[in-house]
Formats: structure tokens, C-alpha cells, sequence
């Protein structure tokens, strides 16, 4: 079996899903979604999700971070918060996105 760990934290999909498991996005899916990025395809694999690098890198995503900011018990997930908004960060700079990194468009990087 394979173990991620982080800070003395043991990270793992499956103890993401269990948080996500106890939001209303879950618990009523008829009802007005609260984290739109994520849902059951980004816990549940199946050989089209496995390949889907835009809904594997949700796992890491703000919206994540919210979640567990707003439903993981206090401090149980606070290496992998740590990580995900330093991975987070890391993919906005690749991506360009206007919140990324300004060092790159200066002119003496």
C-alpha cells in the first residue's frame, strides 16, 4: 500500500472524500453547489478521470482549501492546506493566470 506524508500528516485521497462526504454538495446534490470545481470525479477513478490532468490538479485547487477550511476538523489537515496552496500558487504562475508571478514579465528575469 501506498502512503503520502507530509509534516508527520499522512495524506490521502481517500480521507479528502471523506470530508467532502459531510458538504451539502454531497449530502444534497439537488441543491445550489458550494464548491463547483469539485465533485465525485475527482475522488471516484475511472480510466477517463485517471487521465484528466485539469481534474486531478482541482485536488490542490482554492476550492479545496475552502472545503477543508470550512469542514475538516481543525488542524487534521493543515500540512496538506499548506501544500495544496504552495501547489496551488505554483500552477497559477505556470498557467499565467493574472494572479500569477510578476517576476516573469519583467524585463531583467
Amino acid at each position: 500500500k501506498r502512503e503520502l506524508w507530509f509534516r508527520k500528516q499522512k495524506l490521502s485521497l481517500a480521507t479528502l472524500y471523506d470530508v467532502y462526504k459531510i458538504t451539502p454538495d454531497y449530502t444534497n446534490p439537488s441543491g445550489t453547489t458550494i464548491y463547483k470545481n469539485l465533485g465525485e470525479q475527482n475522488f471516484e477513478k475511472t480510466s477517463y478521470n485517471r487521465m484528466s490532468c485539469s481534474t486531478a490538479f482541482q485536488i490542490f485547487s482554492q476550492t479545496m482549501i475552502r472545503m477543508l477550511n470550512d469542514f475538516a476538523p481543525e488542524g487534521e489537515f493543515s500540512s496538506f492546506i499548506t501544500l495544496a496552496e504552495h501547489f496551488d500558487r505554483f500552477i497559477d504562475i505556470m498557467n499565467g493566470t493574472k494572479n500569477g508571478c510578476e517576476v516573469f514579465r519583467n524585463k531583467s528575469h
